[in-house]
């Protein structure tokens, strides 16, 4: 319930002075009252956090009303899963977004001081070479703040894992990390990293976006970072 979970964060803030909280759900806002709830309580308890939500939210699923609670409580960045910017490979993969509204909720979220971070998957099934590279485009042109890029990895459970379990790798799970080239598409191995590779770059080397980030983690970070994704990326 909304009051167990903020049970917890006051526990935490009062108990061993925590002060930011990540909310690892995979759609915090999938129902919009508890999410609300959630926002009130927090409020009603006097709890002076920040908080963001590093798996996401749906997009379609706020509102200004919401948003406004959300900020309020403490709320800074949120993630959005857009995955691709291709709407032919959404259809494909049943993700029902439409990407012509997603620069007006991003407007909308920023209105409220919130910073956007987007979430782009490449090597979908159906993949090919242009519509990751205008996945790619989508994402630079966004007005997101941050942005994540990881390779598709067709987990268990779902439709496209029943077909390629006979696979090289696929029951390797420390590989399911977004980083290791799952052959589904008609891309190769090779050329899903090589976009990999593309990706960062085309999106990250825009001075606003680099300063942010710099703000953000203090030189340090941003060194180890940068490591961290060069290491991601090879």
């Amino acid at each position: 319930s909304p009051e167990n979970v903020v049970d917890e964060v006051e526990y935490l803030y009062r108990t061993y002075d925590v002060r930011e909280f990540l909310f690892i759900d995979d759609n915090l806002t999938f129902d919009r009252d508890r999410a609300a709830a959630i926002c009130r309580e927090i409020l009603g308890r006097g709890l002076d956090i920040s908080w963001r939500t590093p798996n996401g939210v749906r997009i379609d699923t706020l509102d200004d009303d919401l948003l406004d609670l959300m900020k309020r409580s403490g709320c800074y960045l949120l993630g959005f899963g857009i995955e691709s910017g291709e709407p032919e490979v959404l259809r494909r993969v049943h993700k029902n977004l439409d990407l012509d509204g997603v620069a007006d909720r991003i407007a909308m979220v920023r209105r409220h001081g919130i910073m956007t971070f987007g979430y782009f998957i490449l090597g979908l099934p159906g993949e090919t070479r242009k519509s990751a590279l205008n996945t790619i485009r989508f994402a630079v042109k966004s007005k997101f703040d941050l942005a994540h890029f990881g390779l598709y990895a067709p987990y268990p459970g779902s439709a496209e894992f029943e077909k390629v379990r006979s696979l090289p790798r696929v029951n390797e799970w420390d590989k399911y990390l977004f980083i290791t080239p799952f052959p589904v598409s008609d891309l190769s191995p090779l050329v899903l990293k090589g976009l990999l590779r593309l990706a960062y770059p085309a999106f990250y080397l825009n001075p606003k976006r680099a300063g942010l980030l710099a703000r953000m983690m203090g030189p340090r970070q941003f060194a180890e970072a940068a490591r961290i994704l060069y290491h991601y990326m090879t």
